[in-house]
């Protein structure tokens, strides 16, 4: 019997216009098994919902990289700080 794969998923908040960036992982075979890109919150979990479903996957963890709250106006500290460096 074929064991199940064992999916970890990513997914990057970016701001309202870029959406998320979400990547399913297959710890078991070390491979990005998909890539996807969606504008609303509901189409990033519809499509993890989705995989999983038809690849019979069982999803381990979720991990989201987001910002701690949303900015208009400027970037963030932290991104500043990032950028600033050489």
């Amino acid at each position: 019997m074929k064991a199940r794969r064992q999916i970890v998923v990513g997914i990057d908040v970016g701001a309202e216009r870029k959406g998320f960036h979400l990547a399913l992982i297959d710890l078991r075979a070390k491979e990005v098994v998909a890539l996807a890109h969606a504008i609303q919150p509901g189409e990033a979990g519809a499509f993890v919902q989705r995989h999983a479903r038809i690849t019979n996957a069982n999803m381990g963890a979720v991990a989201i990289d987001a910002p701690p709250r949303a900015v208009t106006a400027q970037r963030r500290i932290a991104e500043r700080t990032l950028a600033s460096r050489p």
